[in-house]
């Protein structure tokens, strides 16, 4: 075949591609670098670009010669072809049209007329996508199967040891296990709003879902098939039309979109990863897989750009536990670390895994910031993998370091679930787990609109990520917890039902460059807890400060927030102000008070009289921001901002609806615009 003639069928194929399906053409990676021709036989660098869906590729043509020779029979249209260069993209070669029209601009020309005007001499980093925070229906999957469990002890008991050994546990449903527990009723029952007795999936965080995607754990489907027995509702002439169709659906109620979870990486095929990018699926969450290649992650970039994929691996034996069982070996290996380093590396999402729901604190706490250790010098890679982390479930641990939160629980509202199941579900008395998980995601999501969260190693800086501990035989915190039989899904397999069992971490985290803070017992306080909280303090690239009181866990006393007073020293961090509000400041948990030291310069920004200090109910910004500066303690000696914890316990629950038993969430602004102060009241 002549040239002219393989253009004239290639021609004809890009027609095609406009007024009908071919199956050489396809839909280009979000970001590449592309080669740009100027001739029939050079070609120049070219630079990145979004608005995947607007871009068509004919993959046959295999050269820029050819691909020039497509954009000069294209007379005006010319400027629209670039070539695709497999040495800068590994990505099989094409000739691309950028339609006229089509939202997304380059920052270099393409070939008009034959000829190329100057061309910057290096591709800037991709534009970011929203990161992929998403809600996970397992643990709500196995809330279900509970509430179908008999109320009195021996016969919940009894219904566990058979799903454990996998028998059946009604002869009427024939359910075996919590995979069975997912279908439509659960999904869109009562799925008007979140206030009915037993409220559907769907309406779940509805302050907060527009910036989760809902994912559908295992028992959705059969390979990448979708169950339609379960959710007839979506039935439809295709598998791919099935799954458009929930999607839609799930979309409908305001959720970024669905995610699907796999038995790991072997359904992350072309074919598949194709349908689900048309489907509108918007992540696949590939259960214990991981690739030091990430080869999923590189061809979802190429088929499937709005397609997230999630690798998630223990890497250790122990797991779900950390370690051993005592004070000896309760921590997470380092090597371990280094497994999931390596892992996370080249991937868009990393999830550190299932931990032990009753020592969920601590466990991730110490797989993270050992993670984040060992990570700080990955390189930057040409093709800009994300690099986020998430915790599996413990949103508050993952949020404080600057993860994506992925929440499995929710609320269990008309679920009739045993007492003995308490544990497994509530966590260990005194932290209803349950009955705090909305309140406290929706503030923490809304956080990470102002503070987004941000990848391992490198950062875009240039500079390395920078994370400190006080990892020291002192600084180490246990918490400890003695099992029941139904406490956790792995008591029996891990051989701890009627053992106690300590998980370690440090007391004390900071991520972003700063030091340490300084964590004291209070003295105003007639009996302080000996026993100090977790705290951890993460800067985010544009200097947001994120300050975190995390509760403990201990066998004789249940979870317990102690309130300690915390000085977090940002003298040394760039953060000042030299027109409109200093950078944001989040601060999360019970504190007996916080104080924060500014360099010099910044304190005497801060005192002058015209600088406001307000907080707000993160919760409801709008609602409840006021004026603190009245109630918090200026000290020019030490340069100090110090809010009482009482403060942070208002403010920072201003819009909790009543009885509420979530942590305080309250954003911090200093020298912001002018604010009511519903408390005046003198400075204590």
């Amino acid at each position: 075949m002549s040239e002219l003639q393989a253009f004239k069928f290639l021609l004809l194929a890009l027609l095609t591609s406009v007024f009908g399906s071919d199956p050489a053409i396809d839909f280009i990676p979000l970001h590449h670098e592309l080669a740009n021709c100027s001739n029939a036989t050079t070609f120049h660098n070219g630079e990145c670009f979004d608005s995947p869906s607007s871009y068509r590729t004919l993959q046959s043509i295999s050269s820029a010669a050819l691909c020039c020779s497509v954009c000069g029979n294209q007379s005006d249209k010319c400027g629209n072809w670039v070539f695709r260069d497999p040495a800068k993209t590994q990505l099989n070669p094409g000739c691309q049209l950028h339609p006229h029209g089509v939202p997304g601009v380059r920052v270099d020309p393409l070939c008009v007329s034959g000829s190329v005007s100057s061309i910057s001499p290096s591709p800037p980093p991709p534009p970011m996508r929203l990161p992929p925070t998403y809600w996970c229906t397992w643990q709500a999957q196995s809330r279900e199967w509970m509430s179908e469990a008999p109320q009195a002890d021996d016969g919940a008991a009894d219904y566990w040891m058979k799903w454990r050994n996998h028998a059946p546990v009604s002869p009427v449903q024939g359910y075996q296990g919590w995979d069975d527990f997912i279908n439509e009723t659960f999904l869109a029952q009562n799925s008007s709003d979140n206030t009915s007795t037993r409220p559907s999936w769907v309406s779940l965080f509805p302050r907060s879902r527009h910036k989760m995607i809902l994912v559908l754990d295992n028992g959705w489907g059969s390979g990448f098939t979708l169950n339609t027995t379960r959710f007839p509702m979506f039935a439809g002439a295709s598998n791919e039309n099935s799954l458009a169709k929930l999607s839609n659906y799930v979309k409908s109620f305001g959720w970024r979109g669905v995610g699907l979870w796999l038995p790991g990486s072997g359904a992350a095929t072309e074919t598949n990863l194709r349908m689900a990018q048309r489907a509108g699926i918007r992540l696949l969450k590939l259960d214990g897989s991981h690739d030091d290649t990430c080869s999923a992650t590189q061809l979802a970039r190429a088929v499937a750009p709005d397609v997230y994929i999630e690798y998630g691996t223990c890497a250790n034996a122990a797991c779900p536990l950390n370690g051993g069982i005592d004070k000896a070996d309760g921590r997470w290996p380092w090597d371990a670390a280094r497994v999931q380093s390596k892992a996370i590396a080249c991937a868009d999402l990393f999830r550190t895994y299932d931990m032990v729901k009753a020592l969920s604190v601590s466990e991730v706490l110490d797989r993270q910031y050992k993670l984040l250790n060992v990570s700080t010098n990955l390189p930057l890679l040409p093709w800009r993998p994300q690099r986020h982390f998430g915790g599996s479930g413990e949103h508050m641990v993952t949020a404080s370091l600057g993860g994506v939160m992925q929440p499995m629980d929710s609320t269990t509202a008309g679920l009739r679930i045993p007492r003995l199941y308490n544990t497994y579900v509530q966590g260990p008395p005194g932290r209803q787990r349950e009955d705090r998980i909305d309140e406290e995601l929706e503030r923490l999501t809304q956080w990470s609109i102002l503070a987004p969260p941000f990848g391992v190693g490198i950062q875009a800086n240039g500079m390395p990520d920078q994370v400190a501990a006080d990892d020291t035989s002192a600084g180490v915190l246990w918490d400890s917890w003695h099992f029941g039989l139904c406490d956790d899904a792995c008591t029996l397999s891990k051989h701890i039902v009627n053992t106690t069992v300590y998980q370690g971490a440090p007391g004390r985290i900071t991520r972003g460059g700063l030091p340490l803070p300084t964590v004291v017992a209070p003295t105003t306080t007639a009996a302080p807890s000996a026993t100090p909280p977790f705290i951890v303090i993460t800067r985010f690239p544009a200097n947001q400060i994120m300050i975190t009181a995390m509760g403990r866990t201990s066998a004789t006393a249940g979870w317990t927030e102690p309130t300690y007073d915390v000085t977090v020293d940002l003298s040394q961090s760039n953060f000042s102000a030299t027109s409109g509000p200093f950078p944001p400041i989040g601060i999360f948990g019970r504190f007996a008070s916080v104080s924060l030291v500014l360099s010099a310069a910044a304190y005497q920004t801060v005192a002058r009289a015209a600088c406001g200090i307000t907080g707000s109910d993160l919760l409801d910004q709008a609602a409840t921001t006021q004026s603190i500066r009245s109630s918090v303690v200026l000290s020019a000696a030490h340069a100090t901002v110090t809010i009482p914890g009482a403060v942070l316990a208002r403010v920072g629950t201003a819009a909790a609806p009543p009885r509420s038993r979530a942590s305080p969430g309250m954003l911090l602004t200093l020298c912001a615009p002018p604010a009511v102060d519903t408390h005046a009241h003198p400075a204590p």
